[in-house]
């Protein structure tokens, strides 16, 4: 089915950060300015390609060391959170992602968002 449904679980991660759950950035992302966008590494080698902007946003708030919410952020970005909340590139108090991550790189396991409810 195209567009696919969106996973209710992973809907209740957007509502939290969109009702302004905290968020913080690691200090062990290391970026690295390419021609037009970034490369965050998040950790054990896993890279993803990011746009300048949320580059800069991040690495800002990972200088500075304090948590921010959706509305510091750009507008309508709470799934581009949600995105990098659960590649393991922010994290929070609120929710233990850990516990819903795959053991093989920075993509969660569908079958632990039962942990969620």
């Amino acid at each position: 089915e195209y567009p696919p449904k969106k996973i209710p679980k992973l809907t209740k991660v957007v509502e939290k950060i969109e009702l302004g759950m905290p968020l913080t950035v690691p200090k062990r992302l290391r970026f690295r300015e390419e021609t037009g966008f970034f490369l965050l590494n998040i950790r054990w080698g896993n890279s993803i390609i990011i746009e300048t902007e949320v580059a800069e946003f991040l690495m800002q708030y990972q200088r500075l060391g304090v948590p921010f919410t959706v509305s510091d952020f750009l507008p309508g970005g709470a799934e581009e959170l949600a995105d990098l909340l659960f590649k393991d590139a922010l994290e929070t108090d609120e929710i233990h992602i850990e516990d819903l991550r795959s053991t093989k790189g920075v993509s969660f396991d569908p079958s632990k968002l039962a942990a969620l409810a």
